[in-house]
């Protein structure tokens, strides 16, 4: 069967499927000598191939086109989920998909992620899978992780490093004595989003300080998100600690393949402040909030960074950041 073919018959069936859909449970339809099928569940057209056995996860999104997830762990499957009008951009993807894992060893969700890496340059996506926020929030945290370094390059030191293993949403750098939460500004007038209002309470994680490190950039040339990379990758090698700074990069959502779309972002430094989180910072935290209204779980702020008393943080006193950090670890 030629490849034109093979297309005509899976645009029939996903079609088909839309068709068919009555707004109630969805139907399933085979694709012939296939183990795949297809189906649409009011919003999006899914096809599912059988995983073998994984764990039921909840939905993935890949990149603007694609999300998947394992679902029923007594018959696993891997189900993909897109949106019904990228369907002729994806046939020859979804075809070679199906073809691949009819006939590989491996498990359609490695076989889908390595086929995504190879085919991102293919589909030209307008935007990254990694945004534009996430890129300058990262870009801050690196700034802060280089000056760590520089003072102390050791695996502790980049351990530190905590975004990359969201094991929650509180802080980006924790260590035994106290934890850093780096903010960054790209914009003027400069203010301050705060996704939690756990995060900035340091009663959560006492007696451990609480440090807020500002990092401000304005618009200019002197360096990129994989400069700056580049620059820790360099620093990194020198102890032997670059695959494990990669491999915290990847964590953390940058994708090497992607960097000629986040090199399109070019800043200069503005500055780096910070502020050690006491009971006088004008924030609210959950004591303020319960007291009067109990019921409140979750809360985002928006901060005024004039308002904070911030210092600038000098070259040389980055070494006592990171003292007041480790305590009595062994940083």
């Amino acid at each position: 069967m030629s490849k034109e073919t093979i297309h005509d018959l899976l645009y029939a069936i996903f079609t088909n499927a839309v068709n068919q859909h009555m707004g109630t449970k969805q139907s399933w339809f085979n694709i012939p000598g296939t183990k795949t099928q297809i189906s649409f569940d009011g919003i999006n057209s899914l096809i599912r191939t059988p995983s073998g056995l994984e764990k039921t996860t909840n939905w993935k999104t890949h990149n603007s086109l694609i999300k998947s997830r394992i679902s029923n762990a007594n018959n696993p499957h891997l189900i993909i989920s897109f949106d019904p009008i990228n369907t002729e951009i994806l046939l020859p993807f979804i075809a070679l998909f199906i073809d691949t894992s009819d006939n590989s060893e491996e498990k359609p969700s490695q076989i889908l992620s390595e086929m995504i890496v190879k085919w991102s340059n293919y589909w030209n996506e307008a935007k990254p899978i990694f945004g534009k926020k996430e890129q300058i929030g990262t870009l801050g945290e690196l700034i802060v992780l280089e000056k760590l370094l520089e003072s102390n390059l050791s695996l502790q030191t980049l351990e530190s490093w905590s975004s990359p293993k969201m094991q929650d949403d509180l802080h980006d750098f924790e260590s035994i004595g106290g934890n850093l939460e780096v903010k960054t500004s790209s914009s003027v007038p400069r203010s301050i989003y705060v996704s939690s209002i756990n995060q900035m309470d340091h009663e959560i994680i006492y007696p451990k300080t609480l440090t807020i490190i500002f990092v401000k950039l304005s618009p200019g040339s002197d360096f990129t998100l994989p400069s700056v990379v580049n620059r820790i990758r360099k620093k990194c090698s020198k102890k032997g600690l670059s695959i494990f700074f990669d491999e915290m990069l990847k964590k953390r959502g940058y994708k090497d393949f992607e960097e000629d779309v986040y090199g399109e972002l070019s800043f200069q430094l503005s500055g780096i402040d910070q502020h050690i989180i006491t009971t006088n910072t004008p924030i609210y935290t959950h004591r303020e909030l319960n007291t009067v209204y109990p019921a409140v779980a979750r809360m985002t702020q928006v901060i005024d960074p004039k308002l904070i008393d911030f210092s600038p943080i000098a070259e040389d006193e980055w070494e006592q950041i990171l003292e007041r950090m480790k305590s009595n670890s062994i940083i």
